[in-house]
């Protein structure tokens, strides 16, 4: 049953369709003080019991959460005919740009745009998510369809949602989405779906967010997926979850939490060593005093993989690789940095002039930022065009095609680039500039004669 734009359906105003959830159609609504909320209208269907099972499980979640829950949806009020049923919930929050359209804001949008998730967002969706699945599980219900598309957020803050398919029957017939079913029951239409069988589809989910793939290339990552050493540990969370074998899987809830805890504790104490990580490959870039492709290969042989990321970022940034997604904070970063440093390394570039490298510029949008333009800097000048004095023309040329070579090497390795994350960016933007200090100070140190003012060269580079 289809219910018209406009027709007042139980006190509630229908405003538009927005699809079908479960076994029913639902709707964006509004009430009697001009709420609006999602309604769904079930019809009592004589063939199957699949609106008892759900009217059942309605009932027990609206006895004992409806409103007592910050990561479940509310649900508002409920109803019955004859012939169907009907319950209203919060609505999502609204993506579309014109009031008159209504586009639900859920994970699976969010991912669509942002294409993966940070690691640390990915922990903080798969806490919240716990928090709602002990919550439905102590009453004894069953979700049954954990996805993407089923987790929405309101006012900003993350729930789950879709209700329509939770039971209290520990063995009602198997629903749900076929990707994120275990691959014992996915087959086969007779198998009941569990409580554990929410612990899977978790991982699934957890899987879609932190590779940016979809659930059925799952345990598979793509090439622009990096496994750093932090990100392993996510990964072998995930893979707990997740088992293709039953046995191999978790699906204790004390357990899933504590190992949870120890990969989130993992992750940032990595983070956290990452400024003296990098320490010694700075001092190693600042004193190296010449670089062919044998001294790159040989360099990168003995950098950690923490130290090759960051490098990675660093030189993805000035040959404007794409991020899967930055966020504002990491923009005035990179803002400040590169503000900082273009007076002591960059000017504008002239049009007379080739650009050696580019840096990409990010500007703030709602959640993100977005890639606006592309700034082109000379790669060798410090303020007062200084470096225009220091070397001759043939000199330039010489440094020009160094610095083009070197940058050839490096951007060898960021073709699998996607890691954003906050300290490492930080640090990377750091690590690029001293790669161009030193190539600035090789070439002055070759110089057959000096400047009259070498200090000034010397000063500025070392308050860098």
């Amino acid at each position: 049953m289809f219910l018209e734009v406009g027709k007042i359906f139980h006190g509630f105003k229908i405003i538009e369709r927005c699809g079908s959830g479960g076994y029913g159609e639902v709707y964006l609504a509004e009430d009697i003080l001009e709420r609006r909320v999602a309604l769904k209208v079930v019809e009592k269907q004589a063939s199957t019991d699949s609106w008892e099972r759900e009217w059942r499980g309605l009932k027990t979640y609206a006895r004992n959460i409806a409103f007592s829950h910050p990561e479940l949806v509310a649900i508002y009020h409920a109803g019955e005919d004859n012939d169907l049923f009907y319950y209203t919930m919060e609505l999502a929050d609204n993506l579309s740009d014109n009031p008159d359209h209504y586009v639900a804001s859920t994970l699976e949008k969010q991912l669509q745009k942002e294409r993966r998730l940070k690691n640390e967002e990915v922990f903080a969706i798969a806490d919240h998510l716990l928090n709602a699945i002990e919550t439905l599980h102590s009453f004894g219900l069953t979700h049954r369809d954990i996805k993407p598309a089923n987790i929405i957020y309101v006012n900003g803050k993350l729930k789950l949602g879709d209700i329509g398919l939770i039971s209290d029957n520990p063995d009602c017939s198997m629903v749900g989405t076929k990707p994120f079913l275990p691959p014992e029951k996915s087959n086969s239409p007779n198998c009941r779906l569990t409580q554990e069988d929410d612990f899977y589809a978790l991982g699934k989910t957890l899987y879609t967010l932190f590779t940016g793939q979809s659930a059925e290339k799952y345990p598979a990552f793509s090439n622009e997926t990096t496994l750093s050493e932090s990100s392993k540990r996510l990964n072998q969370f995930i893979q707990k979850l997740a088992a293709q074998n039953p046995k191999e899987r978790i699906s204790d809830l004390s357990t899933i939490r504590s190992m949870l805890a120890t990969a989130r504790q993992e992750i940032q104490k990595a983070a956290h060593k990452t400024d003296t990580k990098l320490k010694p490959l700075i001092n190693h870039l600042h004193l190296s005093k010449k670089w062919d492709s044998n001294d790159f290969d040989d360099f990168l042989r003995h950098l950690s993989p923490t130290q090759k990321e960051s490098l990675k970022i660093a030189l993805g940034l000035a040959k404007d690789q794409k991020f899967s997604s930055v966020t504002a904070e990491e923009t005035e970063i990179k803002k400040q940095l590169l503000w900082h440093y273009s007076t002591l390394f960059a000017y504008p570039l002239k049009s007379n002039e080739v650009p050696y490298h580019e840096i990409v510029q990010w500007i703030a949008e709602k959640k993100g930022v977005r890639k606006r333009e592309r700034l082109v800097y000379n790669t060798f000048q410090l303020e007062c065009r200084i470096f225009d004095k220091l070397l001759l023309p043939e000199e330039r040329a010489a440094a020009t095609t160094s610095l083009d070579k070197l940058l050839g090497q490096i951007s060898k390795t960021t073709e699998y680039l996607q890691e954003t994350d906050l300290n490492r960016v930080t640090q990377a933007i750091i690590l690029f500039y001293n790669i161009k200090r030193e190539v600035i100070e090789q070439y002055y140190d070759e110089l057959p004669e000096k400047p009259k003012y070498p200090g000034e060269l010397k000063r500025k580079t070392e308050n860098a």
